[in-house]
């Protein structure tokens, strides 16, 4: 009777961290129509899921064996705070794309506005990152994974390319 007990209680856990995954999948989702630099879905997810995972395993240390409680601090010294911070710092990055620049949000949530006209571009020898320069200082570096990074690299372009008379002045 009490492995049942203990296995109803680790998958009442697990349904509350599956509910809670999916509500970070939803609020993700709202901005998927404009114009919006983020992290992949799955950068997000991992740590909140790997969060989620230890703290239901400290958890049911606590319920199950009290006296195993220096495991729960090597389980959030290991695993719990990493992940915490990666899965807030990789939710706040993001880079809002305008028409004439863009405004970038740093892991720290300081917002900068940036205008097409005032940056230098270079791309990765291989293709991989775009980057962005303001007087000779690195602004912005996108990454070939962080979904719609090609949409900046175009816009930027297109901009340049109608304006190029503009800037030259």
């Amino acid at each position: 009777m009490q492995f049942y007990l203990k296995l109803l209680i680790i998958l009442v856990l697990l349904t509350l961290t599956l509910v809670l995954s999916c509500l970070v999948y939803k609020t993700d989702s709202n901005s998927e129509g404009k114009r919006v630099l983020k992290f992949p879905r799955f950068f997000r997810l991992v740590p909140f899921l790997l969060f989620c995972f230890t703290v239901i395993c400290s958890i049911c240390i606590l319920l199950f064996q009290f006296e195993e409680w220096p495991y729960i601090l090597l389980l959030f010294g290991v695993f719990g705070l990493p992940s915490l911070i990666m899965f807030i710092l990789w939710s706040i990055w993001r880079v809002d794309i305008k028409e004439d620049g863009f405004i970038y949000r740093n892991y720290f949530g300081k917002k900068n506005e940036y205008k097409y006209a005032e940056l230098e571009y270079q791309l990765h020898p291989k293709g991989l990152k775009w980057y962005f320069y303001k007087n000779n200082k690195k602004v912005l570096c996108v990454a070939y994974y962080v979904n719609g990074g090609d949409t900046l690299d175009r816009l930027y372009h297109k901009y340049i390319s109608r304006h190029r008379k503009d800037i030259k002045e």
